[in-house]
């Protein structure tokens, strides 16, 4: 069985997936563009690894516009993002980017990387104003008290943080070995 890991990623931590993913596999990790598609026929197996943004898996789109040139094979989905780790955020994920014809294509989620150096021009202002979003939801939180998904959320976004971790791929894994 012949097996591409496609990935889209901004900042790294997508791809750093997308080869720990081609390492376990043994095949090979490739930048996603729409001229992969024509290179597809030689898989079985497509792992397409995408970062979410604004609730949309990028690149996903795509997939689904030329989803009949993937008929037949094995495709497998991995979003990366900062707040997927929990079920809320996964059905959510699912609800917006898998309509049909990826109804039935599996989804995993994987926890990225977020530095704040890394962030310029329009980004750093929408940054800016989730965190007084989020900071303005958490007014009731006591000076001292345990911290909460949302400070967490806030300290992340201003100072970064790397949550990428291998255990992530063990479930991709085992979905393209057929476990």
């Amino acid at each position: 069985m012949s097996t591409i890991v496609l990935f889209t990623s901004k900042r790294g931590s997508t791809e750093k997936y997308a080869k720990w993913i081609a390492e376990e596999l043994n095949c090979e990790a490739v930048a996603f563009s729409k001229d992969k598609l024509k290179e597809l026929n030689d898989y079985d197996t497509v792992v397409y690894g995408g970062w979410v943004r604004g609730g949309g898996i990028v690149g996903l789109d795509i997939i689904r516009k030329n989803f009949k040139k993937l008929e037949g094979k094995k495709l497998i989905v991995f979003a990366v993002g900062l707040s997927l780790d929990n079920k809320d955020n996964y059905l959510q994920l699912r609800e917006l980017n898998f309509k049909s014809p990826l109804n039935l294509v599996p989804l995993y989620v994987c926890t990225g990387t977020f530095d704040p150096e890394k962030v310029k021009g329009g980004e750093k202002l929408i940054i800016g104003v989730l965190k007084k979003i989020i900071g303005s939801n958490n007014k009731d939180v006591k000076k001292g008290s345990n911290c909460n998904s949302e400070n967490d959320m806030i300290k992340s976004l201003s100072e970064g943080v790397d949550l990428t971790d291998r255990k992530y791929i063990t479930p991709i894994i085992d979905a393209v070995k057929g476990n």
